[in-house]
């Protein structure tokens, strides 16, 4: 089976995701995830079986993939 990325988008967050600079974005990736899956074209998204899918690698800044 061929795979194609549409996207993927790649971050450093600006603080820990626990960090109140990172509030509004915790707060609403539910929301915004919901609205990608339902959305005309959505096929699959990352789903690990444990941890965070929206952080792929902790360090002194956590790199933010989605």
């Amino acid at each position: 089976m061929p795979y194609q990325l549409a996207q993927l988008n790649i971050a450093v967050a600006r603080a820990p995701l626990d960090s109140p600079v990172m509030a509004d974005f915790v707060a609403n990736r539910e929301r915004i995830n919901a609205l990608a899956a339902a959305a005309l074209g959505f096929i699959w998204a990352y789903q690990p079986e444990a941890g965070d899918a929206d952080v792929l690698l902790q360090s002194t800044h956590p790199i933010l993939f989605h």
